[in-house]
């Protein structure tokens, strides 16, 4: 491994035991909390997809078995990016406009029309994340199928793709923390 990629893993180690840290002692229902929990958030799903990178460039499975830790990569990714469409971008949002930091927002939309095209092929992943990435559906020979169908290096770019798309967020967060 690339030794970028030890780094990586080692600033999303070192950052997210700092924030739960900061977390664990801030106060309940406060602003400062509420911009904890996005944090942490973002940076829990940043060291389990840079761990999860770590073991799929260092182990380097059989053709199938590298399938399969990729899958489990695409989990993480699918799930996530369901939750920040869905709830952590407004939060984070609100969060900027209420620490009078408007800007952010602008910040925000431009750098998801910076990887919008790139992010979007995240929902192709929505039958074998249904199927086969912890939803196991009864059907194994529909689960292999889908597996067999993740094109590694296509699909390992998305997710490559999804991880830095995180760091842009996360140094938004970082922003709107020193507001």
């Amino acid at each position: 491994m690339s030794p970028a990629k030890i780094k990586e893993i080692e600033d999303a180690i070192r950052k997210l035991n700092e924030t739960y840290e900061e977390y664990s002692t801030s106060l309940k229902g406060s602003d400062h909390r509420n911009f904890l929990e996005l944090k942490i958030q973002a940076e829990i799903v940043q060291f389990e997809l840079c761990s999860q990178m770590r073991e799929i460039l260092e182990n380097e499975p059989s053709t199938f078995a590298r399938k399969v830790a990729i899958k489990g990569f695409i989990h993480t990714v699918y799930e996530y990016d369901k939750t920040l469409r869905g709830n952590l971008i407004n939060r984070t949002t609100k969060l900027a406009y209420t620490r009078d930091m408007p800007e952010l927002k602008k910040n925000l939309q431009a750098i998801s029309r910076a990887w919008r095209e790139a992010l979007r092929s995240v929902n192709k992943f929505k039958d074998l994340r249904d199927k086969a990435t912890g939803h196991y559906d009864s059907d194994i020979s529909r689960q292999i199928d889908l597996i067999k169908s993740i094109d590694e290096s296509c699909d390992f770019k998305v997710c490559e793709n999804f991880l830095s798309f995180n760091m842009d967020y996360l140094c938004i967060l970082r922003d709107i923390g020193r507001g």
